[in-house]
């Protein structure tokens, strides 16, 4: 099964084996990416201080249970420009990072619709809210 191109996290959720451990997981490894470059800031022409911007995109190959994921760093004004910078791609199963990953970075395996670290803390504390009104 092939996802479809534009799928992200939120989209998929609700069709993850475990999609609150696997949202939080994904979440830990956002934090880990923005803390590791909170030193990165650009100003903009009018010395405005730039938002250092992390977002995840899925993978598109697979089942979709617990996708493979690919986290990307980047400045808001250059992610439009497909500016991004990789920062890993982590299993989705482990939610390791891949120490090497040249060959799977091609665009054809990963959604072309990101998703910002703030939307998925929105989407994990959705997630949460729900577990919570089951019981």
């Amino acid at each position: 099964m092939t996802l479809p191109a534009h799928a992200t996290i939120i989209d998929i959720a609700p069709h993850l084996s475990q999609p609150e451990g696997y949202v939080r997981r994904v979440l830990e490894n956002l934090h880990k990416c923005r803390n590791d470059h909170k030193q990165d800031t650009i100003l903009d022409d009018g010395l405005n201080l730039i938002d250092n911007v992390v977002q995840v995109r899925i993978g598109r190959m697979g089942k979709g249970s617990h996708p493979h994921y690919r986290i990307e760093r980047g400045w808001e004004i250059d992610l439009f420009a497909d500016e991004a910078k990789v920062y890993g791609i982590f299993h989705g199963a482990s939610h390791k990072k891949f120490m090497q990953w040249d060959a799977a970075v091609r665009d054809e395996h990963w959604s072309t619709q990101p998703t910002p670290l703030e939307k998925v803390q929105e989407l994990i504390g959705q997630l949460r809210a729900f577990r919570k009104s089951r019981r």
